[in-house]
């Protein structure tokens, strides 16, 4: 039984069953925090007038009523595609003409030039400009052509439209070329946001902004702007944005009639492509962030898949830094010969012979790390190995991987077969009373006693080890143990708040003193061994603590360097460090990985995995770089991400990537809703898709229950029953 002395964790289930897993994160957004400013969304979006439900009929301007001459324009023939060029106008439209050629059924005369280019009709029109209706070939590929004005090309270069799919039968063509597939809005300080249900039911559904938005929300989730304007593409919002072309914002979609319920809230998406795009779309439970309404996920920059053999004297070849086991990991390093110094876009290994994917390799590093699935039959695999120059070439190499047979020692497990306890440390257990104050605080007259640190520390958790073995806890998950700033951060009177938490670093290479010696913290490593429990630190790369930006000078983002987006801005006001240079990054996985050694005690037992914070925050590179240095030091070093939202249905491009190794599962906890609401069918369905998504190198860490949510006890209103079924589906459920 739990000791009475044992300071409960912040959590709604302490006095009903122990969670086992749980999560940390004071950068990320709390959609349910309010800002001082209370100006609602809802008021400052514009009441744009209702388009019609026809594709050509959408509204530009925000007050625009749409032009008669839209509203009854014909239907599109089959196999034809309607053109609309914000060219031609009332004004000129009888000097322009069209001039195509390839994938039309009556290509122009090439014998007529310009004569037999297609002239614009007076009557298709509409308040975008005039459209041309051009008949296709059965197989609706690219469409070449030329804007002819009084005869003459208007382009120095030829123009085409390629089509994304057979559906696509009108595109939007402005003044300087670009082709859309919707109508682009002349406003632009909004972005719009269409929302396609099947089931036409949009009651309570509105979408949460925060980011570059003009004005912010004040009460979740009822400032949400509503979805009550019907559009072409289903119902839509305008958003108000405050940097106009350059405004980033992130979003999520909620149905405020009940925003708890499941599959009534999304993930968090974020869009940061305003400057070429002025809608975006949004379909059922898709959580992908569309530029076009047919749904259909596009390319931009460098189209790899229509990559051809190489033509540069570039050379490739990869090695393999060690064999290794299921349960270990290798890594392949690349070497490329240049002497034409072509720019290098793209590396990639695809492990699917070893029973992955392809992983992408950062050019910035020519290293990736390597793991096998444990159905792999032990022996020698050809990798295949590709590197892409910037003009679209590709060369080719394989790598000689050897995996070997895992041996276990008695009662050793498995990564992917931990029980894992986390523990706010601070919360936990007063082992030792001579560290809780060791900055010298006025703890006693602090008002808000919750936001204090209790004397929790590693002494404490070493007292408590054989309870934890009894409940068959196998890892631990502590918080971070740095040192962190010593100060209230409280803004406001009554409201102390004091990083006992451990994510506010102010020195990355000492111990907190709160939480006891390094003789101590190897005391609690090697007395945990002894009972078969490993030790998980939490680490955290993207923030420092508040008021740390001259100790971390350099390092981190100045107001000017912030760009306000996931990875180059400052969450919640901590700064933000620069980890896409590469001195930074270095320096912070120096720091880091060199616990592994620090905590090395005179028995050989050290930390045994990191469960890393913020991992959407930082860019990929920087993850990559992490997991290769610690994997130089321990071939059998564990990852666990806390990539916001992530589940078995997106990942978030964080797992099976040479980075993670496993992630926390954010929509664990639905599967669980659905299971003790008697939802059984749906659930089984749920989690038999789960188990095929997951290897024992692909996992996910499932949790009920964290402090940047609410508490699931309370999401099942309080009922004490349904949270132990919960809690067992929770320990046997794969993951």
């Amino acid at each position: 039984e739990v000791n009475t002395q044992t300071v409960a964790a912040e959590t709604d289930v302490d006095q009903a069953v122990e969670e086992v897993v749980t999560t940390e994160n004071v950068a990320e957004v709390n959609v349910q925090e309010a800002s001082n400013d209370t100006t609602s969304l809802d008021q400052l979006a514009t009441d744009a007038t209702a388009e019609n439900t026809t594709q050509t009929s959408e509204v530009t301007l925000l007050n625009a009523t749409p032009e008669t001459a839209e509203n009854t324009a014909p239907a599109i023939a089959e196999d034809t595609i309607r053109v609309h060029f914000q060219e031609v106008t009332d004004d000129n439209f009888s000097q322009y003409s069209l001039w195509t050629w390839g994938a039309v059924a009556e290509p122009s005369d090439g014998n007529n030039w310009p004569a037999a280019a297609m002239a614009f009709s007076e009557n298709q029109k509409n308040d975008f400009g005039y459209y041309i209706d051009v008949k296709q070939t059965a197989s609706h590929g690219e469409i070449d052509y030329l804007l002819l004005k009084n005869g003459e090309k208007i382009s120095d270069s030829d123009q085409n439209i390629t089509p994304l799919s057979q559906d696509v039968n009108e595109v939007w063509v402005t003044s300087d070329f670009k082709t859309y597939t919707y109508k682009p809005l002349a406003d632009n300080s909004i972005i719009r946001i269409n929302y396609q249900r099947d089931d036409g039911d949009y009651d309570g559904w509105g979408v949460w902004v925060w980011g570059d938005v003009a004005g912010e929300f004040s009460t979740w989730p009822t400032d949400a702007l509503d979805f009550t304007q019907e559009g072409a593409y289903g119902h839509y919002v305008d958003v108000p944005l405050s940097k106009l072309l350059d405004s980033n914002i992130s979003f999520l979609l909620v149905n405020q009639n009940d925003p708890d319920g499941v599959g009534n809230k999304t993930i968090d998406l974020s869009f940061s492509e305003r400057d070429s795009h002025s809608q975006i779309f949004l379909h059922n439970d898709d959580t992908t962030v569309y530029t076009n309404p047919y749904y259909i996920a596009t390319v931009t920059g460098q189209d790899f898949s229509k990559a051809t053999p190489g033509v540069h004297q570039v050379t490739v070849s990869a090695s393999s830094y060690r064999s290794f086991n299921y349960n270990e990991t290798d890594l392949i390093d690349v070497v490329v010969t240049n002497p034409e110094n072509v720019d290098i876009t793209r590396m990639q290994v695809d492990t699917t012979a070893i029973g992955g994917g392809i992983i992408e390799i950062s050019p910035e590093l020519n290293r990736v790390t390597i793991t096998a699935t444990s159905d792999i039959t032990p022996g020698d695999y050809d990798l295949p190995v590709r590197v892409y120059d910037s003009d679209n070439g590709y060369y080719d190499t394989t790598v000689m991987v050897t995996i070997t047979e895992r041996v276990k020692q008695e009662g050793e497990l498995d990564w992917d077969e931990q029980v894992i306890y986390f523990m706010l440390t601070d919360r936990f257990y007063n082992g030792d009373t001579s560290n809780d104050n060791p900055y010298n605080q006025d703890y006693a007259g602090v008002i808000n006693q919750a936001g204090t640190y209790k004397g929790g520390d590693f002494k404490g958790v070493t007292a408590k080890l054989d309870y934890l073995k009894k409940l068959g806890v196998t890892s631990i998950w502590v918080t971070p143990i740095v040192e962190n700033i010593p100060q209230n951060v409280g803004t406001e009177e009554g409201m102390e708040y004091y990083a006992y938490h451990g994510y506010w670093a102010s020195d990355f290479e000492a111990l907190n003193p709160h939480l006891g010696t390094l003789d101590d913290f190897h005391e609690l490593i090697d007395e945990a061994a002894e009972r078969g429990i490993n030790i998980i630190v939490d680490v955290v790369l993207n923030h420092s603590g508040y008021s740390t930006e001259e100790t971390f000078a350099g390092m981190v983002r100045t107001a000017e360097e912030d760009k306000g987006d996931d990875i180059q801005g400052s969450q919640s006001g901590l700064p933000d460090f620069k980890t896409e240079e590469e001195t930074v990054r270095e320096q912070l996985v120096a720091w880091q990985t060199a616990w592994l050694e620090k905590s090395t005690t005179a028995k050989g037992n050290s930390i045994y995995a990191f469960r890393v914070d913020t991992v959407k925050h930082v860019d990929d590179t920087t993850w990559q770089y992490f997991k290769n240095e610690l994997a130089l030091k321990d071939a059998d070093f564990h990852l666990v991400g806390e990539s916001w939202g992530a589940s078995y249905k997106d990942t978030k491009g964080d797992l099976g990537t040479g980075s993670m190794d496993s992630l926390l599962d954010f929509g664990f906890k639905d599967i669980a809703k659905l299971l003790v609401n008697g939802n059984l069918k749906q659930a089984n369905e749920e989690l038999i898709a789960r188990n095929d998504v997951l290897t024992s190198s692909y996992t996910l860490a499932q949790f009920l229950g964290s402090h940047d949510e609410d508490g699931f006890l309370y999401s099942i209103g309080g009922d004490l029953s349904k949270l132990k079924v919960a809690a067992t589906l929770l320990l046997t459920a794969k993951g």
